[in-house]
């Protein structure tokens, strides 16, 4: 392609291979197809590359797992965790962080990261669920490093929900 200088046009072309590999199955060319991208700090990736990077990973790693695909999954973790503290209302940021974190095998932290995504929908409910289902995969399950942490933000955050479920439903039964 005769691109050039056009930073922009080639990003966009870019994203484009990555979302016609992603059409075709295709993890390992979407992850190439933004290899420049993932060459970078993760700090520097922009929102959208972020979201196919770590789709891409954590598909990759799932279907065959090694040190070549855990490498770019565990790059992506970190820079959605950061991503979703800095936007804490992206829930399709924190359910991608999921779908990664269970690719990784940290199954209490993805449940959190899913019931972070359901109180980014404003599905409390649903928040509430995927909290208690953490709660219960840390009692239930050999701890992980990190795990006692994380058991307590899903407390934390369980309170929370419940609270806010208890606030509509006073606030319906005032109507």
């Amino acid at each position: 392609l005769a691109l050039g200088n056009h930073g922009s046009a080639l990003r966009l072309v870019q994203l484009l291979e990555m979302e016609m590999a992603f059409k075709e199955n295709d993890m390992r060319g979407a992850l190439r197809a933004l290899n420049n991208v993932i060459a970078l700090p993760a700090s520097q990736w922009q929102r959208p590359e972020l979201i196919y990077v770590a789709q891409a990973s954590a598909r990759l790693h799932t279907a065959s797992p090694s040190m070549e695909t855990s490498q770019p999954l565990a790059k992506s973790v970190s820079a959605l965790q950061a991503w979703v503290l800095q936007s804490p209302q992206d829930a399709q940021a924190w359910q991608v962080l999921a779908s990664s974190l269970a690719a990784q095998g940290r199954t209490l932290a993805s449940l959190r990261a899913e019931g972070e995504a359901q109180l980014a929908r404003m599905d409390f409910g649903a928040a509430v669920d995927r909290f208690r289902a953490a709660q219960d995969a840390s009692r239930n399950n050999s701890p992980q490093i990190g795990d006692h942490i994380e058991a307590s933000i899903v407390d934390s955050r369980l309170r929370f929900a419940q609270g806010i479920l208890r606030e509509q439903f006073l606030e319906k039964q005032a109507r």
